[in-house]
């Protein structure tokens, strides 16, 4: 049986990760490029959102999922998020909804 590695290099194109503290942070922007993971815990209480941006990152917008699945995800919550929009150089970031006191580790990767 296969073992996961705990040494072995991240082999990810595009990756933000951190941690809330409370209500209203947002993650770093970052460039997805197509179908990408979020994961908001396995710790922590509260609930996250996707947002997107098409203008560098001066505007947030609410992403919304072709699935019609809500934007809004509590913790702890993995999500593979489809190809949401097929734009080149459009920005993603995790925004913090709510927070119950117990810090959120977060990740988006591709």
């Amino acid at each position: 049986m296969a073992q996961a590695s705990t040494t072995a290099p991240d082999r990810v194109t595009s990756r933000v990760t951190g941690t809330f503290t409370a209500a209203d942070q947002v993650s770093p922007w970052v460039e997805m490029g197509g179908p990408f993971l979020m994961a908001a815990g396995p710790t922590g209480a509260g609930s996250v959102r996707l947002e997107v941006s098409f203008d560098g990152g001066a505007t947030a917008h609410v992403a919304g999922l072709p699935s019609g699945a809500p934007n809004l995800w509590t913790v702890p919550a993995l999500q593979h998020v489809p190809n949401v929009i097929s734009e080149a150089g459009l920005l993603f970031r995790l925004y913090c909804v709510t927070y119950g006191g117990t810090p959120i580790p977060y990740r988006m990767s591709r």
